[in-house]
C-alpha cells in the first residue's frame, strides 16, 4: 500500500512540475533587456513590446534602480495570448531600472528587468 502512495505522489509532483514547466513557457516578455522612456506632452511611460500571457492578466511595473523591488510605478491590463506593444504609463520617468511582472490570476508567472534608456 504504501509503494503505490509513493508512486502516486511521484507521479502528482511530476505533472505539476511539467505544468509549471509549460506555464512559464506561455507566459514572457519578448522584448529584450532596454526599453525607451515614452513622453508625449505630460505623459510618460515604458514601452515593454511584445508580452505574451496564458489569459487575461495585468503587467505591474516596480522600480528596481537600487537592485530590489521598489514602489509600483504603474499597471496595463493584457489579454490572453499575445499583447502587441504594452505601454505601461507612470508618474515621471526617473528610474534606471525597472521590474516587470505579468500577473494572471493573482499568481505571478514572469518577471524581467529592464534598463530604460531616458531620452
Amino acid at each position: 500500500m504504501r509503494s503505490i502512495s509513493y508512486a502516486l505522489i511521484a507521479a502528482t509532483a511530476a505533472v505539476i512540475g511539467t505544468a509549471t514547466v509549460a506555464s512559464a513557457a506561455d507566459n514572457y516578455f519578448a522584448a529584450g533587456g532596454n526599453v525607451e522612456a515614452m513622453r508625449d506632452n505630460a505623459q510618460f511611460g515604458y514601452d515593454l513590446g511584445f508580452v505574451k500571457t496564458s489569459g487575461a492578466g495585468v503587467v505591474e511595473l516596480y522600480d528596481f534602480t537600487g537592485g530590489s523591488e521598489g514602489a509600483l510605478l504603474g499597471t496595463e491590463a493584457v489579454s490572453a495570448g499575445a499583447n502587441g506593444k504594452v505601454l505601461v504609463d507612470v508618474t515621471g520617468a526617473t528610474e534606471q531600472r525597472v521590474l516587470a511582472k505579468i500577473v494572471v490570476d493573482g499568481e505571478i508567472v514572469a518577471t524581467k528587468v529592464y534598463h530604460i534608456n531616458q531620452n
